[in-house]
């Protein structure tokens, strides 16, 4: 049985992990869609309020509501991050301390957002080699996402004839971000651990 023991726990561990991550990216989408105005009436977005709304139903009855910030969903996002380190440490045996759980929770969220921006870039570059694939869903909600950062990069950078880098420009800047300001929270939090 003892030798079976690893198997079980690194099941457990990757079960845990996919959901708190995919709950995790279905909230900070809810976020996306309001923060970026995303159309409502998309049926992706549809698909993702309904997930989302299993979650928020009861908390925005106590919580104000806002144009631009999903206060539920943020603190719920926020709260599952948490409580996921929470069970980690738990799991681990080891008291990872409120700090180090926050500093680690947070950092989990920035690279969630960081993840999730890249793809929408990403997801754009692709579509745009498909000229029958411009009314996709899919391709509006993220239109939706980067259109404005974007175009403020074009303003700076403008293209070359038909060679547009903003979406390259973009992509490094996120993955510089990762690099200078999440990956040392991360670190932070991880020697906080005691």
């Amino acid at each position: 049985k003892g030798k079976f023991m690893p198997y079980f726990s690194n099941a457990t561990l990757f079960l845990i992990t996919t959901f708190f991550d995919l709950a995790s990216y279905i909230l900070l989408l809810r976020i996306f869609f309001q923060f970026f105005k995303v159309d409502f009436y998309n049926p992706i977005c549809q698909a993702i309020v309904k997930l989302s709304d299993f979650f928020l139903v009861w908390l925005r009855r106590l919580l104000p509501t806002s144009k631009k910030i999903d206060y539920a969903a943020f603190i719920i996002l926020v709260s599952l991050e948490s409580l996921f380190y929470l069970i980690l440490s738990s799991l681990s045996k080891t008291d990872y301390g409120n700090f180090a759980i926050a500093i680690l929770a947070i950092s989990s969220i920035l690279e969630k957002i960081v993840n999730l921006m890249t793809w929408s870039i990403l997801i754009l570059v692709i579509f745009s080699w498909f000229s029958n694939q411009k009314n996709h869903p899919l391709l509006e909600i993220v239109n939706d996402i980067t259109y404005g950062t974007l175009k403020r990069i074009r303003s700076l950078c403008p293209p070359l004839g038909s060679l547009d880098f903003s979406p390259l420009i973009f992509i490094i800047v996120l993955q510089v971000f990762m690099m200078i300001v999440i990956m040392p929270f991360q670190d932070l939090g991880i020697s906080a651990i005691k």
